[in-house]
């Protein structure tokens, strides 16, 4: 819902976690790759711009022995970047753009992160906060 409300940059940026998406929209026939902000998940992706192929997985394995796209080097997606391609009318990946930065590592505003207030010696209550300010975030 957040990529219908606000499209695919304004999405990534508002995640909060560890994640490594591929998007297709078939309707704007677009494809969308990301990566969470510091890269604990892992992308490969592999891309014959000949053949209009676009592979992606989590694991280089996964993509390595793809007989359409023989010979094509399997490539690491950069942390805190998207790629957008664009899904032609013979059905043919093309890029859009080369991987942009959607959000430079340590440019995170902390100061607006809530803080829960933790109570001296009271390790239950300190817990039952924590864990109630994590579900509420959620």
């Amino acid at each position: 819902q957040l990529y219908i409300k606000f499209g695919f940059e304004k999405t990534v940026q508002l995640l909060d976690g560890v994640f490594a998406i591929t998007l297709i929209d078939t309707k704007e026939r677009k494809v969308f790759v990301a990566r969470d902000l510091f890269g604990v998940r892992p992308l490969f992706y592999i891309m014959d711009e000949q053949k209009g192929v676009l592979g992606t997985c989590s694991e280089a394995k996964g993509l390595v022995n793809l007989q359409v796209v023989n010979g094509t080097k399997v490539q690491w997606f950069p942390p805190a970047s998207y790629q957008t391609f664009t899904i032609d009318a013979d059905d043919k990946v093309k890029v859009d753009h080369p991987p942009k930065q959607f959000n430079e590592v340590g440019g995170l505003d902390y100061t607006r992160i809530p803080r829960v207030e933790l109570v001296q010696g009271d390790v239950k209550a300190n817990i039952r906060n924590l864990l109630k300010d994590a579900v509420r975030k959620r």
